[in-house]
C-alpha cells in the first residue's frame, strides 16, 4: 500500500510541475520574453535545481534525512509570504 501511495503522490507532483511549467512559459511569452530567453531560464532553472538536489543529498547524510527536510519546510514556509509582497508585473 505504501508504494502504491509513493508512486500516486509523485505522479501527481510530476504532472503539476510539468503543467505549472507550461503556464509560465506561457506566461513569460506575454510578459514579453523571447524563446531563447525562456529556454536558459528554464535550463538554469533544472541546472539548479540538480545543484541543491546533490547538496542536499549530501547534508542530508551528514545531518540526518528528518532535520534536512524539516528545515527545508520551514524555509518553504519563510520564503512563501515574499511572494505576497512582491508586486505582480502584469498588474
Amino acid at each position: 500500500m505504501d508504494l502504491r501511495i509513493l508512486f500516486t503522490t509523485r505522479i501527481v507532483r510530476l504532472f503539476c510541475y510539468g503543467f505549472l511549467s507550461l503556464i509560465l512559459a506561457l506566461y513569460l511569452v506575454q510578459v514579453g520574453l523571447t524563446d531563447p530567453q525562456i529556454g536558459l531560464l528554464f535550463s538554469l532553472t533544472l541546472a539548479g535545481d540538480a545543484a541543491v538536489s546533490l547538496w542536499l543529498t549530501t547534508a542530508a547524510d551528514r545531518f540526518g534525512r528528518r532535520r534536512t527536510l524539516q528545515i527545508g519546510a520551514l524555509w518553504c514556509c519563510a520564503c512563501r509570504p515574499c511572494s505576497r509582497w512582491t508586486l505582480s508585473p502584469a498588474a
